[in-house]
């Protein structure tokens, strides 16, 4: 995590270098959102999919911290818009 607390990776590219990936504002909502929220709310529709979305955040973060369950859920979050950024990469160049 930055200092701005936005989620960071460093990866392996194609040509050996490492490079840092920062998620901007928009595109961590919108991680969540596939991530997390559209998951629930598939599984749980309606308002249930909604409070179980909510939970989960309040899982992930304890106080200003946040919870070994949510660094799970960040990497797997993250860890799917980078190949989805990658393969989109790819597919467009």
């Amino acid at each position: 995590m930055k200092d701005s607390g936005r989620p960071v990776a460093w990866i392996n590219a194609d040509n050996g270098q490492r490079v840092m990936i920062m998620l901007e504002e928009a595109s961590t909502a919108t991680c969540i959102r596939k991530g997390l929220v559209n998951p629930a709310e598939k599984e749980y529709p309606g308002q249930t999919g909604k409070a179980f979305a909510l939970h989960m955040l309040n899982v992930c973060f304890s106080g200003d911290d946040i919870s070994s369950e949510g660094l799970d859920v960040m990497n797997s979050i993250f860890r799917d818009g980078v190949t989805n950024f990658l393969a989109q990469e790819k597919s467009n160049g």
